[in-house]
């Protein structure tokens, strides 16, 4: 949810995506971590937003993923 997501949950996800280009990284957080709109990041990090789209969408399927195993991980 843009805003509410920890900085270290957000960087841990950077790691897990393969999100290479910086800017699209900061527009991320941006959105992610600091509740900035869509169009504002990707104006101020000069990223297109149909871009900047994919990859929210990539973040948000990887949370959802690691999120469904969680039951598994804790298994003894």
């Amino acid at each position: 949810m843009p805003g509410h997501v920890k900085l270290q949950h957000f960087r841990l996800l950077l790691q897990i995506c393969r999100v290479s280009n910086p800017a699209m990284q900061k527009a991320l957080e941006d959105v992610l971590v600091h509740g900035v709109t869509r169009k504002a990041a990707c104006m101020y990090w000069k990223v297109a937003q149909s871009h900047f789209s994919v990859k929210y969408r990539h973040i948000q399927l990887i949370n959802q993923t690691v999120i469904s195993m969680l039951p598994y991980l804790s298994e003894k």
